[in-house]
């Protein structure tokens, strides 16, 4: 079973866009936290984020298994069980792994990605400077960002009017996308309209994903970034693909 699980998540059964394809749900249960795939159960966490943690389980007399894969930590689990009770022994089990287990990857993830990408990135010839760190918030958080002299995030605010009191945020994710170095990553801003009393369940919705690529400049989404990478994993450069320009990593 973990060959398998390693297999499904490294890809070697099907390409990764029908891995991707895959991994989906097929169904909704009557419990909004579990969908159903083929074949898989999935159970959707929310803390410390929305996380789909897939699993296949399975029963045969005495026997019980379960194989669990989270995609987002490219990361799973097998759990073996024989005796009495182990159907319920798999399932608490699968639960304290993803009480514990899936909290404290992320926390690793955050702490790896700040290692790897936060910083200051500028280039003196163009007047521009990127300045990127971790928080508490999904992601990495651009904190300033110039180009030419100008205020970017300020220019954003303007352009794609954000949720009221939510300001300039403005979050990179990456899109899972790799080659030769390069990282690509979008910036996203706060999404919905508001979360007080009087939101429902329309006003509150993330609508993150329909702004993808809904600012462009050149042919380029304003919302697309590079990042270069040495031998190490650390990034050397930045690049906002829409303003042409690279921005070198200031290390201490």
């Amino acid at each position: 079973m973990s060959r398998l699980g390693r297999a499904i998540l490294n890809h070697e059964l099907l390409s990764p866009a029908l891995t991707r394809r895959w991994l989906k749900p097929f169904a909704q249960t009557s419990e909004l936290g579990l969908s159903v795939g083929a074949p898989f159960e999935i159970f959707s966490l929310t803390h410390p984020r929305m996380i789909s943690l897939y699993t296949k389980a399975g029963d045969f007399g005495r026997y019980s298994a379960m194989m669990g894969l989270s995609p987002d930590h490219d990361v799973g689990f097998t759990i073996l069980a024989a005796g009495e009770g182990t159907t319920l022994t798999v399932m608490t089990l699968a639960d304290l792994i993803s009480k514990f287990l899936i909290p404290a990857l992320d926390e690793a993830a955050k702490r790896e990605a700040h290692d790897c990408f936060a910083g200051t990135y500028s280039s003196t010839a163009t007047n521009s400077s990127l300045e990127v760190t971790t928080d508490d918030g999904p992601g990495l958080r651009i904190l300033k960002w110039t180009n030419n002299g100008k205020d970017i995030l300020d220019a954003l605010s303007l352009i794609q009017l954000g949720p009221p009191g939510q300001g300039t945020e403005l979050r990179l994710f990456p899109t899972g996308l790799k080659h030769g170095g390069r990282v690509s990553f979008r910036s996203v801003r706060p999404s919905g309209f508001g979360t007080g009393p009087s939101c429902g369940l329309l006003t509150r919705a993330c609508r993150s994903w329909m702004l993808v690529n809904g600012s462009v400049y050149g042919a380029l989404g304003v919302d697309e970034f590079v990042f270069e990478t040495g031998e190490d994993g650390r990034a050397i450069t930045a690049s906002p693909r829409a303003m042409r320009v690279s921005l070198a990593r200031e290390f201490q």
